[in-house]
């Protein structure tokens, strides 16, 4: 079974991404899609706040993701694609390429801009940083 794994973050370009897996392997019961969002966690505040309030934002940020990623399971379900929802805490770029890993995939698709923070203006940069981190071809997808 083919592995394909799709940072989604809900960006328009990230849709597309997603729209183009789903175009590509509608009916295909031969693929498993991972849907993934990286939710950037807030070690910046660590030392700031107490554990209880991190752990609460921990939470909250994660509640984020889950409902990102369930955008991109309707998509997919419409579509008869096998997938998997993943949501993580972490540096993106890093953690699109380890879980890339972890989770065995063949191949890696994903939009080309997201909705990343301040080190995202770059145009880019996620996604430049992933091609070069991942083992795996990359489709991108303006």
């Amino acid at each position: 079974m083919q592995q394909i794994l799709v940072p989604f973050d809900g960006s328009a370009s990230a849709k597309r991404a997603l729209q183009y897996v789903a175009d590509t392997y509608k009916g295909n019961t031969a693929v498993q899609v991972h849907v993934l969002n990286i939710q950037e966690n807030m070690i910046y505040f660590d030392g700031y706040l107490d554990a209880s309030t991190m752990q609460e934002v921990e939470r909250s940020i994660t509640a984020t993701g889950e409902k990102i990623v369930l955008e991109a399971a309707e998509v997919l379900q419409r579509n008869s694609i096998p997938h998997q929802l993943h949501v993580q805490l972490g540096l993106v770029a890093e953690n699109i390429a380890r879980q890339a890993e972890v989770l065995g995939c063949d191949s890696l698709v994903m939009g080309t801009r997201g909705l990343g923070s301040l080190s995202g203006l770059v145009l880019g940069s996620v996604a430049t940083k992933v091609v070069h981190l991942v083992h795996v071809p990359v489709t991108l997808v303006k």
